[in-house]
């Protein structure tokens, strides 16, 4: 009897310190606008062609563009 009351003390001993640790509250910063989604991205477009540089450019030779019409098929 001694040793199941020492082993059923010890264990609600456990489960209280444990759920008083579990039970602190915390909250988080708000942000200053409110918003709490995504910022847009925003885009900054750079059509200088000395920013791209290839070393063999011969391998890569310049085609025009087409159309291809087809119809859609489902397999």
């Amino acid at each position: 009897m001694n040793r199941s009351f020492l082993l059923q003390t010890s264990l609600i001993s456990i489960l209280a310190i444990s759920m008083m640790a579990c039970g602190r509250r915390v909250t988080a910063a708000s942000s200053q606008d409110g918003d709490t989604g995504p910022l847009p991205a925003t885009t900054e477009p750079d059509f200088d062609t000395s920013n791209f540089k290839v070393e063999h450019p011969e391998q890569f030779p310049l085609t025009t563009a087409g159309e291809y019409v087809a119809a859609p098929e489902l397999m």
